[in-house]
């Protein structure tokens, strides 16, 4: 009876909590992309993979252009990784290739290839401006 109670009482605190807009937030939730001088704030997904990368910042990562709808760079090491097919990426879609090649849609589209999800920006309506038809260099932090 009284685990009834206490899950009672804690489904009534998580129900307040949501009304009220609180959010308990993992401290590592979130990075930031910095692109052409223009940054982007990323939230990472609740998974090995985001946690193994976010382990990695600071990186610097020099990107190459694929398909003009991605940038991708071969990590030297591997990530833990969980791939699933997407069916579609969006524009700011972070995600792991395999188990080392990080990519960053900056268009969306349809695709068969399956990937594991690194995280998504919370805005990414300059992305494509920002990318440009080339290479770039991403530099991921913390801050």
């Amino acid at each position: 009876m009284q685990r009834l109670a206490t899950i009672a009482i804690l489904c009534a605190v998580l129900l307040t909590m949501k009304q009220v807009g609180w959010t308990m937030e993992r401290e590592d939730a979130a990075m930031h992309i910095r692109i052409n001088g223009s940054s982007f704030p990323v939230t990472l997904e609740d998974n090995a993979t985001a946690r193994a990368f976010a382990a990695m910042l600071p990186i610097t990562l020099d990107m190459e252009d694929l398909h003009g709808n991605e940038k991708y760079h071969n990590l030297k090491q591997s990530l833990p990784s969980a791939p699933k097919a997407v069916g579609s990426v969006a524009a700011g879609d972070v995600m792991l290739f395999g188990e080392n090649c990080i990519v960053i849609f900056y268009k969306s589209f349809s695709t068969p290839y399956s990937y594991t999800r690194i995280g998504r920006m919370n805005d990414a309506g300059s992305l494509e401006h920002v990318c440009g038809s080339g290479n770039i260099t991403a530099t991921c932090s913390k801050e």
